[in-house]
């Protein structure tokens, strides 16, 4: 069976091109000649990154609090994703948007870094939590706030250097059983036989 065509003009640029009819009597579907007036099609009628960032930012907290990304765009580590656009649909994390937006474009090599006074929130698009850095200041971050440790490790982080040592001088003195120093730090017996191994926190 002979498909038949129509010619028409592009809805874009206006050039006459041929059109299958059935797609010609569709008024739902657009008319253009090739990809390229297609997706510069697209890329006009999509709403500014902007609009799009803020319309899925939480910011009733107020100027000083977390502007926290709304939880259905964020990955697994919590940190949100908003689409650039255009042809490629590629996606960036929403704090480098947030970046982006307010203060303009980054230079190569630079990382977006949270800087919130609630602590390490990586949902959090705030301008005024944010600030640029080199790999070198994200990995330093990465360290500080734990988040380069996993498992038991992570746990023994958020106990304070003074914490440490006394647990330390406890089990020494014989006066504190791992389990009981465990118990009364709230992490595991594993934890604290890596902190008087002098595994975990070897520069105390």
């Amino acid at each position: 069976m002979r498909r038949s065509f129509t010619i028409t003009p592009c809805q874009l640029c206006g050039t006459p091109f041929r059109l299958k009819a059935y797609r010609a009597a569709d008024p739902a579907r657009g008319k253009f000649c090739g990809p390229p007036c297609y997706w510069v099609h697209r890329t006009t009628l999509r709403r500014p990154m902007s609009e799009r960032l803020w319309a899925k930012v939480d910011r009733s907290g107020g100027p000083d609090s977390c502007w926290p990304y709304h939880e259905t765009g964020r990955n697994p580590k919590g940190y949100g994703k908003i689409g650039t656009g255009g042809r490629e649909g590629q996606e960036m994390p929403a704090s480098r948007a947030a970046w982006i937006v307010t203060h303009g474009p980054i230079l190569d090599g630079l990382h977006v870094l949270h800087s919130c006074p609630e602590g390490d929130n990586p949902a959090c698009c705030n301008p005024a939590h944010l600030r640029l850095g080199t790999p070198a200041d994200n990995s330093a971050d990465m360290v500080a706030r734990g988040r380069n440790l996993r498992g038991e490790q992570a746990k023994s982080a958020k106990l304070a250097a003074a914490h440490v040592i006394d647990i330390r001088a406890r089990f020494d003195a014989g006066t504190a059983t791992q389990t009981e120093l465990g118990r009364e730090y709230g992490v595991s017996n594993i934890t604290i036989f890596d902190i008087v191994r002098r595994k975990t926190w070897r520069h105390l």
